[in-house]
C-alpha cells in the first residue's frame, strides 16, 4: 500500500493482460513519494473512465487541476504508460536559445549540418557556423543551434538519403539508475550502438560496470538483430566507426578492406567512455540521463541521482533502457521508411551489419 492505494490492484486494473516489465521497473525506480503520486493519478483516471467518479471528482482525487487532469487522461489513453504520469514527465521542458542579434545563424547552422558528413563533430560544425554567419554569433550559441539542427535533421528523409549509414558509434556510458546489487552505490552503465547521422539506437544493453564487456557484446548482438528484423541496413559504406573499447589496450579490429571505413578505437583513458554517445544523442535518452563522467570506477554516484532515483536491479535497468530506446527510435524509423520510398536502399544485410560482425569477433 502507498498512501492508502493498493499498488498491485491499481496496476492490475490498468494492465489486465499483465504489467509490462518496463512499466513495473519504472515504478520500482521511483522514490516512494513519487510512486504514490503516479498511482494516485492512475487510480483517479481509471475510476473516472469507469464512471465511478465525475471528471471534477477525478481531478480532486488525482490532486490535479481540471485542465491538468484532462491532459493526463488524454495522455494515458494515448500511451497507457506510467512514464507519462510521473510528475517530472507532465511538464514539457525546453531550453530556450537566446539568439540576440544572431537570428541569421539559424539557417546557417541548418545548412552546415545538411552539408557536413555525420561523423564530423558538433564542435567543428559550430566553428563553421560562426565563420559563415554574417552577424557576430558566439561559439556557444552556434553549438546549440547546430545541435538543434541535428535533432531536426534526423527525421528529414532528404538528410537520411544523403547521410544514413555513414557513421557508427559504439560506446559505454553510465546512466542515472543506481543498482540494488551495490546498495545504490554504483550506477548502471549502458552499452550503446548508434547510427550517428540519424541518432538511431541500433542496440542497447544496461547492467553493472563489471559486466561491461558482456554488455557491449549484447548491444552489438541486438543491433545486428534489429538491422535484420527492421530491414534497415544499407549498402552505403560507413565512413567512420568510433569505438570506446572495453578490452584494455587491444588494437583496433582488423577489417578486410581498411579503406572502407576509418576506425577510431579509443582503448585507454578513464574519460574515453560516454562522450561520443552524448555527441550523437544529447545528454538525455527520454527520462534517462547519460552521465559520461560517472562511467569511471573512481567516480561516486552524484547526490542528485541518489535523491531522485531508488535503486533497481540490473534486469529492470535494462528494461527501462530498452523502453526509452524504442520511444526514441520511433520517429526516426518512420523517417527512414519515407526516405526508403524516395530511393534509400534498405535491406536485411549491408555494410552496417558487416562492420558490427567484424567488431563482434573481437569482443
Amino acid at each position: 500500500m502507498l498512501n492508502g492505494i493498493d499498488r498491485e490492484d491499481v496496476l492490475a486494473r490498468a494492465y489486465p493482460g499483465g504489467v509490462p516489465a518496463a512499466e513495473r521497473a519504472h515504478v520500482d525506480a521511483l522514490p516512494s513519494d513519487q510512486a504514490a503520486v503516479v498511482l494516485r493519478r492512475l487510480d483517479a483516471i481509471l475510476r473516472t473512465g469507469s464512471g465511478e467518479l465525475t471528471p471534477g471528482e477525478g481531478a480532486v482525487a488525482a490532486g490535479l487541476g481540471r485542465t491538468a487532469f484532462h491532459a493526463a487522461r488524454r495522455t494515458w489513453s494515448a500511451h497507457t504508460s506510467l512514464f507519462e504520469l510521473t510528475p517530472y514527465a507532465m511538464v514539457e521542458r525546453r531550453e530556450a536559445i537566446n539568439l540576440g542579434g544572431s537570428v541569421d545563424a539559424v539557417p546557417v547552422a541548418k545548412a552546415v549540418v545538411a552539408q557536413t558528413p555525420s561523423y564530423v563533430s558538433a564542435h567543428h560544425m559550430a566553428i563553421e557556423t560562426v565563420r559563415r554567419s554574417k552577424n557576430a554569433v558566439s561559439y556557444n550559441t552556434a553549438l546549440r543551434l547546430v545541435r538543434a539542427a541535428r535533432r531536426g535533421s534526423v527525421t528529414d528523409p532528404e538528410y537520411l538519403l544523403e547521410h544514413y549509414g555513414t557513421g557508427i558509434v559504439i560506446d559505454l556510458c553510465a546512466i542515472d539508475l543506481p543498482l540494488t546489487i551495490y546498495d545504490g552505490d554504483e550506477l548502471a552503465v549502458a552499452a550503446l550502438v548508434i547510427e550517428k547521422s540519424a541518432g538511431l539506437l541500433l542496440g542497447v544493453a544496461a547492467g553493472p560496470k563489471m559486466a561491461e564487456r558482456e554488455l557491449q557484446w549484447e548491444a552489438v548482438r541486438r543491433a545486428r538483430d534489429m538491422l535484420r528484423v527492421e530491414r534497415i541496413d544499407t549498402a552505403a559504406d560507413a565512413q567512420t566507426v568510433q569505438v570506446a573499447w572495453v578490452k584494455g589496450n587491444i588494437s583496433a579490429p582488423v577489417v578486410p578492406d581498411p579503406g572502407s571505413a576509418r576506425w577510431e578505437v579509443v582503448s585507454s583513458g578513464s574519460r574515453r567512455f560516454g562522450t561520443r554517445a552524448v555527441s550523437a544523442l544529447g545528454k538525455r535518452l527520454g527520462r534517462i540521463s547519460l552521465m559520461p563522467r560517472a562511467t569511471s570506477w573512481q567516480e561516486p554516484v552524484p547526490w542528485r541521482v541518489m535523491a531522485s532515483r531508488s535503486p533497481v536491479n540490473p534486469e529492470d535497468a535494462d528494461s527501462l533502457l530498452l523502453y526509452e530506446a524504442a520511444n526514441h527510435n520511433g520517429p526516426i524509423l518512420e523517417a527512414l521508411r519515407k526516405a526508403e520510398r524516395r530511393g534509400l536502399q534498405l535491406n536485411e544485410e549491408g555494410s552496417i551489419g558487416t562492420v558490427l560482425g567484424q567488431l563482434a569477433e573481437h569482443i
